[in-house]
């Protein structure tokens, strides 16, 4: 399957197949019922599977959206409405 040009424009790096690094502002999306496997983390710092980086949310929420803006973190569930979650 050829890559979409609007996808691979926006690639920085290909590592042995094993990792794709997307460039600053570049989305990835995924087919319709396609699944995201994440890779366990390690010890190691920066080994994190899934980084959220601190911003501003979004004016209007998003159904299905995390985000955090540093302080906690949030969820929007499919009406729209954002909840923070909370650890305890």
């Amino acid at each position: 399957m050829a890559a979409d040009s609007t996808i691979a424009a926006k690639v920085q790096h290909v590592d042995g197949g094993n990792r794709l690094v997307i460039a600053s502002g570049g989305t990835l999306e995924l087919a319709s019922g396609a699944a995201l496997s994440l890779p366990a983390g390690t010890a190691a710092a920066g080994s994190a599977p899934l980084k959220l980086p601190a911003g501003t949310v979004m004016t209007t929420p998003e159904p299905g959206a995390f985000e955090t803006d540093g302080t906690a973190l949030y969820w929007t569930n499919g009406a729209g409405v954002r909840k923070t979650i909370t650890i305890t």
